[in-house]
């Protein structure tokens, strides 16, 4: 694959997760455990557009942190039992509030990591650390 389309599929991948997180707050929907084929079809009518799915990852961010503060810890403890209920059951009870947060920070540090890869590859310097010995040049 090529790298310089990492970041792109990263958003995407970001953006389609974040609607399903949305979904068990605002519609109190389990997470999706299996692609059916109309979860297929919704998955692949997301496009390749980064500058479009990072807007709209910031809106469903927004509208996510924005229900999340509403909730009541015990509310919280029912929406994640819920949004998990087909995953394994040893999930922490705040699951749906971590989950999103981890899987945000994993990424954009995947994201930042391949940008840096990618910015030397060309002879340019890295972004992020770039006198980094970690780095190999």
């Amino acid at each position: 694959m090529d790298e310089a389309l990492q970041p792109v599929i990263e958003m995407r991948h970001l953006r389609i997760e974040a609607e399903w997180h949305v979904d068990c707050v605002e519609r109190s929907v389990p997470m999706p455990a299996e692609v059916t084929p109309e979860m297929q079809r919704l998955i692949d009518s997301v496009g390749l557009e980064f500058a479009r799915n990072l807007q709209k990852l910031e809106d469903l961010y927004a509208r996510f942190i924005k229900h999340l503060r509403k909730l009541s810890l015990e509310i919280l403890r029912r929406q994640s039992a819920l949004a998990y209920q087909d995953f394994p059951s040893d999930s922490p009870e705040h699951m749906l509030g971590f989950h999103q947060a981890v899987h945000l920070a994993g990424h954009t540090a995947q994201i930042s990591t391949i940008r840096n890869l990618f910015r030397q590859t060309r002879g340019e310097s890295a972004r992020f650390f770039p006198d980094n010995p970690t780095y190999p040049k």
